[in-house]
């Protein structure tokens, strides 16, 4: 029998769905699963026995949290999918203090608020897995949805960037005094970033033995500031531990 797998964003830039279109249509080619859920896609939709549900963003208003409840009743597996999911995202940098002031400058004074801290979507439902990532890798994904449809639990990467830096032969970008939280995020995401020239801003979370207060030292050795290192840590780690 086909897995029936569903595709929900909440507030997102819808980003990590977008990674998976490819994926999706080579999964259903092969029989394996069948979508019935996704409304980028399709017009028809059914929360009938799902099986799979991925849930990409974070909750912004009530409308969305009804909904992310009625996923959590209606499906066998929940899957919190990218950053913004496992996290909060980009969009919980700010408190709801920050949040109110920026709303006043950026639109009007008497512009409300729905929802004023941004949180993770395991602070309002149980998940049962989690696909890291801004976005999350594809092949990362299907290794999950093969490990689910053999019935085994699918097993977190717990080696750091760093590993697929070395692999993908870049030097190292901290010996050469420039940023990068490679050594303390988790890998999976075949060094993308640094790959392309970029620092690793940590999108795929802390690995299991985060060197913190290591690292730490060693941005200030390169000469940045604690604001300017806290800055940086809080893009993905909002209540990370110095």
């Amino acid at each position: 029998m086909k897995k029936r797998i569903a595709i929900f964003d909440l507030t997102d830039c819808e980003g990590c769905e977008i990674t998976v279109t490819d994926l999706a249509r080579k999964l259903v080619e092969k029989e394996n699963f069948e979508i019935v859920n996704w409304r980028l896609i399709q017009e028809k939709n059914s929360f009938d026995n799902i099986d799979i549900a991925l849930v990409e963003g974070t909750v912004y208003s009530k409308d969305e949290l009804d909904l992310l409840k009625l996923i959590r009743k209606k499906s066998k597996y929940l899957i919190a999918f990218g950053a913004c999911a496992i996290t909060g995202g980009v969009q919980a940098l700010l408190t709801g203090k920050e949040r109110q002031e920026a709303c006043k400058k950026i639109y009007h004074n008497r512009y409300k608020l729905k929802n004023p801290d941004l949180k993770p979507i395991d602070a309002y439902i149980k998940v049962d897995f989690r696909l890291p990532g801004c976005p999350p890798n594809p092949v990362q994904v299907e290794k999950t949805f093969a490990d689910i449809l053999a019935g085994r639990p699918p097993q977190p990467i717990t080696y750091p960037v760093c590993f697929e830096c070395k692999k993908n032969e870049n030097p190292c970008l901290l010996k050469q005094g420039k940023v990068c939280l490679g050594p303390i995020t988790r890998g999976g995401c075949n060094s993308i970033c640094v790959n392309r020239g970029d620092h690793c801003w940590g999108c795929w979370g802390l690995n299991d033995e985060p060197a913190m207060k290591s690292l730490i030292r060693r941005l200030a050795t390169i000469g940045l500031s604690h604001d300017e290192i806290k800055k940086h840590l809080e893009v993905f780690w909002k209540n990370y531990e110095e």
